[in-house]
């Protein structure tokens, strides 16, 4: 019985185990907290959601209103571009029509110029007429040309033929070139036109006051003409009614 006592006194004295003392709070007053510390975080979800969704709508519209902007921007500049390519086109091919206006009229520049060029040496021609010592109808060949072409053994001829007297009459007829060719040590009478020549209508004569007359003579290559014969024949005629004789 001792013993018992004295180890109760041991347990309940000052060795005895330390005892925390708390006061506890009613259940309700427990809820109340619970509920408002779920509705502080309600209402914290809350706000952060609809922060987040009207910040990132408003760079959502932002974006598409971007996009627009650019894709206008783009669309402008894609007409733009339509456009100067347009006017690029219209230049290039107004500047070729400028350009064949302008090799075209150089051309007809040219011929009027040439033209002129004959106009003035017929006139001249015939203003050597003008004292006319011959009989009505005589021929005169004049300004005889013979220019060598640029293929070896061809030549261009030019001539004027006119009728001399106050009243010619319409003249009708042929010529013939009769050529003194020499090639080297080869000297050779050839006859124009031949038996191979084909634009035979090229030799014929119809005028009253006068005819310019032009055509091409072929040769071998390397051959030189030293001399030309000009026959004139009227028609129904076999003997020449001019025979004019040229040397070079």
């Amino acid at each position: 019985m001792k013993i018992w006592t004295k180890w109760q006194k041991k347990r309940l004295g000052v060795a005895a185990p330390k005892v925390i003392v708390s006061t506890r709070l009613p259940w309700y007053f427990q809820s109340t907290l619970i509920l408002g510390l779920v509705i502080v975080v309600g209402c914290v979800g809350l706000v952060t959601y609809h922060f987040g969704s009207e910040f990132a709508g408003f760079h959502h519209i932002e974006s598409n209103e971007k996009i627009t902007r650019l894709t206008a921007l783009n669309e402008d500049q894609l007409r733009q571009l339509g456009e100067i390519r347009q006017t690029l086109i219209q230049t290039q091919n107004q500047v070729k029509i400028d350009a064949a206006s302008i090799a075209d009229l150089t051309h007809q520049m040219q011929t009027l110029v040439a033209d002129n060029v004959a106009l003035k040496a017929d006139l001249a021609f015939f203003q050597s007429l003008l004292p006319v010592s011959g009989k009505d109808g005589a021929l005169v060949v004049s300004r005889f040309k013979l220019v060598p072409e640029v293929t070896s053994g061809s030549f261009r001829y030019r001539l004027l033929l006119a009728q001399e007297g106050q009243r010619p009459i319409d003249f009708k007829g042929n010529f013939t070139l009769i050529l003194r060719v020499q090639k080297g040590s080869e000297q050779m009478v050839l006859r124009l036109p031949d038996d191979k020549t084909v634009e035979t209508k090229a030799f014929e004569l119809n005028f009253k006051s006068y005819q310019r007359l032009e055509g091409l003579i072929r040769l071998a290559p390397g051959s030189q003409i030293k001399g030309i014969d000009i026959q004139v024949y009227q028609k129904g005629n076999d003997t020449p009614k001019l025979t004019q004789s040229l040397k070079f």
